[in-house]
């Protein structure tokens, strides 16, 4: 299954990555690592994680802070959904969006409130181009599968 990390804490806090089922991402601030996240704290090259159906497979890269999953240091590890992992100053959380919800290869996760169920969840949305140019962005609510479009991207 595709899993989401969710930044909880750290300059891009809201922003999620979706690691499809299958694929490994390196994480760290340097322009070519698949994940970028700007916190100092963070090493240029942090820490792989490669999605292997129900978990992520977490490698660090002799990050200079270290790896830690639930407030443990590791330097290998596993992170089901739930679970939290801190690198440097920035948290991010594993999530498992529901199935089907992901629209394209650029799908993120942020809280949003569903317009039908008024639940303010984790939502997965995903840029969609309009016929007529310009772009919308569809939203999927976690709670109620409500499908809705939003045309200003979210905070």
């Amino acid at each position: 299954m595709d899993l989401v990390l969710i930044v909880r804490a750290g300059e891009l806090e809201g922003r999620g990555f979706m690691i499809a089922q299958g694929d490994q991402r390196t994480i760290g601030r340097a322009p070519e690592c698949d994940i970028r996240l700007p916190d100092q704290g963070v090493s240029r090259r942090h820490c792989t994680v490669e999605n292997g159906g129900n978990a992520l497979h977490v490698v660090d890269l002799d990050s200079a802070n270290g790896t830690e999953i639930n407030g443990r240091l590791v330097y290998e590890g596993s992170l089901s959904p739930g679970d939290r992992l801190q690198l440097g100053p920035t948290v991010l959380e594993c999530y498992a969006p529901p199935e089907g919800v992901r629209e394209t290869e650029r799908a993120e996760v942020l809280d949003l409130q569903c317009p039908k169920c008024k639940e303010t969840l984790y939502t997965t949305w995903d840029w969609v181009e309009r016929p007529s140019g310009g772009h919308d962005i569809v939203c999927v609510c976690e709670h109620c599968g409500h499908r809705w479009l939003r045309e200003e991207p979210p905070p």
